[in-house]
């Protein structure tokens, strides 16, 4: 399974180094004063087997994106999945972006459930994410309350998040992102490695592979972003 998750963030960054996202229509897309948009996506997770959809007005898509270019200065995503059987899971995210210190502060709830794993996993949190200069990353951290069937505390996580860029006709844009991120909670340990990049004109490929304590998760996504 990680090996796969490699193979396809390979081919993401391959995509995005050899120049075929379209960067120019995506500026056109996302970089506008006046542009107020949405994303819709379409998730599955291959692991447990179950799809879903999310709603978001850019908050999977802010980490390449300049902060003057935001569609708004709070921003959102709620996503749903099931196998229509005894299995599902559900989140919600909202994000402030107009702060001093931090680039973006959010607060989020999530929960999974399913059958055939005995899996019942709940996670509230606030996040804060910076860049450093420095190392030319962003940090996020988080702090919150989870349950892992009957395991229940608080902890930790810490994370480092990377845009990778090109230049196109003298403008620097990123086209993707790459982020990991490690947390503690106790009773058992989470971690997760995710990236997002633009292939299309307004499409772009999310793949996510989490762990939490022996349980493994590995969704793949396909996210449209459009002007409302």
């Amino acid at each position: 399974m990680i090996r796969a998750f490699l193979l396809l963030l390979l081919t993401c960054y391959c995509s995005v180094c050899r120049g075929q996202v379209n960067i120019a229509a995506l500026d056109s897309v996302l970089k506008h004063p006046h542009n107020r948009w949405s994303t819709i996506g379409l998730n599955y997770d291959v692991v447990n087997q179950f799809g879903g959809v999310s709603l978001s007005n850019g908050l999977d898509e802010e980490p390449v994106m300049h902060f003057e270019d935001l569609p708004a200065s709070i921003l959102y995503k709620i996503q749903g999945m099931t196998d229509f059987k005894n299995s599902y899971s559900f989140d919600g995210k909202l994000a402030y972006t107009s702060l001093r210190w931090v680039s973006l502060a959010s607060i989020e709830y999530s929960q999974l459930s399913f059958s055939g794993n005995r899996l019942l996993y709940r996670n509230a949190n606030l996040s804060a994410e910076r860049g450093l200069g420095f190392i030319n990353c962003g940090v996020v951290t988080k702090i919150g309350w989870q349950e892992l069937n009957n395991a229940k505390g608080f902890g930790a996580k810490i994370g480092l998040q990377k845009s990778y860029t090109r230049n196109f006709d003298k403008k620097s844009l990123s086209a993707m992102y790459l982020g990991v991120d490690f947390g503690y909670y106790f009773h058992y340990t989470t971690y997760s490695v995710y990236t997002q990049g633009f292939i299309l004109r307004n499409t772009s490929l999310r793949l996510n592979y989490g762990r939490i304590d022996y349980f493994n998760f590995f969704s793949i996504g396909l996210q449209y972003t459009f002007n409302r």
